[in-house]
């Protein structure tokens, strides 16, 4: 991590960014009413927390002076002492001491639940927008593990914003009532001639400076470390997923030793890591520790030698030195929560770099012209270039049609880009430059590899929002021809369709969605690839027989569906090299061809 992502200013600057928007949304006004709430509440806490030292100073001098009513009065309301100063007891301040406690933590946590919410749907739609999250898969960049920055990240950025935001507050306020109290504890003292008034004041600071450098010296490499920390565990986690996700491929390759040394090395990051993490840790916290006991005795040390000369009552010491406490407290704030704010630094920085990196997606720039046509006029790709996302030429200027209704077949060899131009057609490879003219109406890409939402069947067959019914005659007409009838049985019921079907299944089932929806254009990425030679026969005649208005542009190596196409388009050597002649085909209408 570079050395501006560790300066507080560049936390401080990149918080504000990304807390602007939500404070500026329509849910501003419940935010600004919560936040308000809190801040009072944080107030009430001060006010009291002030109130408790005059209830001490009271309560000492009784027992010191045995003044037995004045001791049970300071307990349970009030006492007016015999100068006519009112002390409120303990029993009321703890009363609103309490309730401010509850209620502010109340507050704050509606607040970051309000927060979280819209910034998670707007930091979803925002990676849902211009498909980015497809085109951060596509190239290098610096965020890794989507989903641990928008379901972590996000939370520990609301509640850690308010946490360190309103404790902060809190801080500031708690000091500056304290100072302006010890300060008329404080005496003046000479020094070097010179006559330094406030003097308890002036001890608190220094000693709150000297304590919060030597923490910071300790402890700076925090914030990387906690980086670094979060990408480890998202990398071995990811890992866990994937052997999951492979456990049956991993056990016919009698794998697990293989995985077992894999998820190893990977934890070793996360072991190293953490340790380093531990030991600065354990500096920092003897800083932090030592400082806060130390704060238990000074402050009674330095008032102290007032009582023993007969300057200031017993009460008075223990008000002096809690007023002490409580500045040195408020002014090592930034040693005490040293810990969280480097987590809090780190977690910024993650949040930050994906948000960037989701705007750049949504900016990516394409040269590639695209136009909408009628439905009666032909797909045009014309001058067209495609790259790979570090600038590779896949195709250089290949220009062709298809004819509505006509069925395409792309071959060439694998890595000459066939699945990139499908892609490229269908809007979703933005790395080249020419013309692209597409007929309106509906699209449907289906790659080799399909994608089944989890749900029930008749949600699954409409995906994403078909708006027709689909009759259940025609679902069980097509599940019989593809041998998909057992799937019948979970109709009614939410399945995890990619963890319980094969392969073949899966396809087999994006298959019966295409030919059910019937779709204006169909982009068909190796769809058969593994189905047997005579249920891809079978289930390409199905498509032939319902998709008759449907423009169709495949992607196969198997020359057995040749006869399913009109024409074939050869890509090689980053050229168009050959239209293949067009060739008799079965009567596709009779079942039985």
């Amino acid at each position: 991590m570079s050395a501006d992502r560790q300066n507080i200013l560049y936390t401080i600057r990149s918080g504000c960014a990304l807390a602007k928007p939500y404070f500026r949304s329509e849910e501003r006004w419940l935010a600004l009413r919560l936040l308000a709430g809190a801040l009072a509440c944080a107030l009430v806490i001060v006010g009291t927390s002030v109130l408790f030292t005059y209830w001490q100073r009271g309560l000492f001098n009784a027992l010191e002076q045995k003044d037995w009513p004045a001791f049970l009065s300071l307990l349970l309301s009030w006492d007016i002492s015999q100068e006519g100063v009112l002390t409120i007891g303990f029993t009321p301040l703890l009363v609103v001491y309490v309730l401010a406690s509850i209620y502010g933590l109340y507050l704050r946590q509606r607040l970051q639940l309000s927060w979280r919410t819209w910034m998670t749907t707007d930091i979803v739609g925002r990676y849902l927008t211009e498909r980015s999250y497809y085109l951060l898969e596509l190239r290098e960049h610096e965020t890794d593990n989507p989903d641990q920055r928008i379901s972590e990240d996000i939370n520990l950025f609301t509640q850690g914003s308010l946490e360190m935001g309103v404790g902060l507050f809190q801080t500031m306020a708690s000091m500056i009532s304290f100072v302006v109290l010890l300060w008329s504890l404080s005496s003046a003292v000479s020094f070097f001639g010179w006559t330094v008034p406030g003097s308890l004041v002036w001890i608190a600071l220094l000693y709150a400076i000297a304590g919060t450098a030597i923490t910071h010296f300790m402890g700076r490499r925090l914030v990387d470390l906690h980086f670094r920390q979060q990408r480890f565990e998202a990398d071995f986690r990811a890992a866990l997923m994937r052997l999951r996700e492979h456990a049956e491929g991993v056990a016919f390759y009698r794998g697990e030793a293989r995985e077992q040394k894999e998820l190893t090395g990977i934890f070793e990051n996360v072991w190293f890591n953490f340790l380093q993490i531990v030991n600065l840790t354990k500096r920092v916290t003897l800083s932090v520790t030592g400082l806060a006991q130390a704060n238990l005795v000074i402050p009674l040390i330095i008032a102290a030698p007032a009582y023993f000369a007969g300057k200031i009552p017993l009460g008075s010491v223990f008000q002096t030195a809690n007023a002490l406490n409580k500045v040195v407290e408020n002014l090592s704030w930034f040693v005490e929560n040293y810990t969280k704010l480097t987590s809090y630094s780190a977690t910024i920085d993650r949040l930050e770099r994906f948000c960037a990196a989701v705007d750049q997606a949504q900016h990516t720039e394409s040269h590639i012209e695209f136009s909408t046509v009628p439905r009666s006029d032909a797909l045009a790709c014309k001058n067209l270039t495609l790259l790979r996302p570090g600038g590779e030429v896949l195709f250089d200027q290949v220009s062709f049609d298809v004819q509505p209704r006509e069925w395409v077949l792309l071959r060439g060899r694998s890595g000459t880009g066939k699945t990139s131009l499908l892609k490229g057609i269908a809007g979703l490879w933005p790395y080249g430059d020419g013309q692209i003219a597409v007929p309106e109406g509906t699209q449907m890409f289906i790659p080799q590899r399909p994608y089944l939402p989890n749900g029930r069947l008749d949600s699954l067959l409409k995906y994403p929002s078909f708006p027709h019914d689909i009759s259940r005659e025609d679902v069980e007409a097509v599940f019989s021809r593809l041998c998909l009838s057992h799937l019948l049985a979970f109709q009614d019921r939410s399945v995890v369709w990619l963890s319980r079907l094969s392969g073949g299944e899966v396809q087999r089932l994006a298959i019966a969605r295409l030919v059910l929806q019937r779709p204006a254009l169909a982009f068909l990425d190796e769809v058969t690839s593994q189905l047997d030679p005579e249920l891809e026969q079978e289930a390409y005649t199905l498509m032939k027989q319902r998709l008759r208005d449907t423009t169709v542009i495949s992607v196969a190596h198997r020359t057995s569906l040749d006869r399913f196409h009109g024409r074939s388009i050869v890509l090689q050597d980053k050229r168009l090299v050959e239209w293949a002649v067009e060739k008799p085909r079965a009567d596709f209408a009779n079942p039985e061809s």
